[in-house]
């Protein structure tokens, strides 16, 4: 969504600016995102240019819980690092495949990013972490 303008960086944030001049989308995105959970992500081909740009840009001003199996075959898990190196944040990685966990410790996890709780959107672009659902949800990242 970020590679194609329909997401934005946060208004007055370094990002924000370097990504205005150069968007081709409408001057006012619908979703201006404080926090954004991304399961499964992948860049897909032709949005690999604007993606780099973005991460060029510097911190996109939203925290990014990015929710990734090690078994997707849907989006490969090399997929999703790429997205959260370029943007920033946690990475909660699970054993399954493409699918979203619900357990009752990645439930707690998404909860607590939410509210804002889990510092796990403090890296920036080309420094995301890699935690457990446990340390996320402890708030280490």
């Amino acid at each position: 969504m970020a590679a194609t303008g329909a997401l934005r960086p946060a208004r007055g944030t370094a990002a924000a600016e370097a990504t205005e001049e150069a968007a081709t989308a409408p001057a006012e995105p619908a979703l201006r995102a404080g926090a954004l959970l991304l399961f499964g992500s992948a860049v897909p081909g032709p949005f690999r240019e604007a993606m780099a740009a973005l991460a060029a840009a510097g911190p996109p001003g939203f925290r990014a819980l990015h929710v990734l199996g090690a078994r997707d075959a849907v989006n490969p898990p090399e997929g999703a690092r790429e997205v959260a190196e370029a943007l920033g944040g946690c990475v909660l990685e699970h054993p399954g495949g493409h699918d979203l966990p619900s357990d009752p410790s990645s439930v707690l996890a998404y909860a607590e990013f939410l509210a804002g709780e889990a510092s796990a959107g403090d890296a920036t672009p080309g420094q995301a972490s890699r935690t457990s659902p446990e340390e996320v949800a402890a708030g280490h990242s």
